[in-house]
This record gives C-alpha cells, structure tokens and sequence, in this order.
C-alpha cells in the first residue's frame, strides 16, 4: 500500500516549512555537507509516516504499551494469551514523528487455528515494518522470547513490566507507569533521524529531488 506526503504533526509542517531557508546558501555547501544531506532521510520519514511493529511473546504487554503510545485504548488488555487475535495498526504521534504503529498477535507455534491465522498475517505487517520493537517480558521464561531475538536481530530491544521486576535485556519500560516510555520514543526518532523537532537543515525529501542533487 503507497501512502501520499502528509505533515501530520505541528513539527513535519514547521521542519518542512523552513526548507525555503535552508536551502538559500545550497551553492555554498560543501562536498560534506551536500553527502549529509543526500543521507539525511529525517524529512522523508516526517512526511512518509514510517511503519513501526511492536513483537513479542503472548502475554508480554505489546497491547499495553500500544495503547500507552497510542494515548488511548486501542487494543483489548486482558490476562489471557493469544487475546490478539489480528494485528492492530494506527498513527501515533512520537514528539512530533508521526508513525503508523501496529500492535501484532503474541509470536508462538499454536494449535489454536484462528490465532495461529492471525499470525500468519501479522507476519507480513513485521516483514513490511520500517523499524520492529521486540518487547521482551522478564517475568516469562527467556528461550522463547530468544528465539524471536534471533530471528530479528535488527529489532530494537525493550524490556517491560519494570514495575514489577528489573529488566533482563533491553531498556527497561513500564506501560502501565510511564517509565521510560520518553526514552523510548527518542530512540524510534533517533532510528529515523529524527531526534530533535522541528529543524532547519535543508532535507530531500521526494526522488525526483535527490535525482537533481547530484551535484
């Protein structure tokens, strides 16, 4: 699915409007500064609303911290694994980026049919995911939730329920307190080149526009 440019947050549209000025000293930029410019992606992903995937075992909180993100009740919260049945995907704003977030069903061999199909189709939301978050679980046994590390060892590790027991790996987030969720936005930004919002360095931000600065 292709999605139009949009600036849905206040900083996309300030970022995007100061490129007028960014760009007046373009011909007096340096050899390395028009290289950082050709690989900053920052107002790419600002206007493009990248696709980020939270992963994990059932049970692990994913639909809590969704919803924690989110600011609101998105995805049903219960006790009982398996409870997501379909993966869920909406925008949320992360201090200004804005990203197309997808809480999917708890990753696991299944013998119930209906989870093990929704699955499946998570699988395809992960395999598309610009940046997954794997949340991992400490109260739960770890040789599950290593397997799911091994298999995406890109993903950006966090580690939850830090209100009830210190973390194993990863950052350590609560969902239900808050704690650490700050920093964790800062890192999705940081993965996007987009930490600080809005800014005024001139950005590409279209093909047609990276085509033409090959200068």
């Amino acid at each position: 699915m292709s999605y139009l440019p949009l600036a849905r947050t206040r900083e996309a549209i300030a970022t995007l409007l100061n490129q007028e000025s960014a760009w007046r000293e373009a011909q007096t930029f340096t050899k390395a500064q028009r290289q950082s410019i050709a690989e900053d992606q920052s107002l790419h992903w600002l206007l493009y609303a990248p696709r980020v995937a939270i992963i994990g075992v059932p049970n692990a909180g994913k639909s809590t911290l969704a919803n924690a993100i989110f600011g609101q009740q998105r995805s049903i919260v219960t006790d009982a694994p398996g409870t997501t049945r379909d993966y869920v995907e909406e925008y949320a704003n992360l201090g200004g980026l804005p990203v197309r977030l997808v809480d999917t069903p708890g990753l696991r061999i299944t013998s119930d049919s209906i989870e093990a199909a929704a699955i499946g189709v998570s699988l395809s939301a992960i395999a598309s995911a610009d940046l997954l978050i794997l949340l991992l679980d400490p109260t739960q046994a770890p040789e599950p939730q290593q397997l799911i590390a091994d298999k995406y060892p890109g993903a950006l590790r966090v580690s939850g329920k830090s209100d009830i027991v210190a973390p194993a790996d990863g950052q350590a987030i609560s969902a239900v307190t808050g704690a650490g969720l700050a920093m964790l936005e800062v890192r999705v930004r940081q993965h996007f080149g987009c930490e600080t919002l809005p800014h005024a360095r001139p950005c590409l931000w279209t093909d047609a526009q990276r085509e033409r600065f090959s200068w």
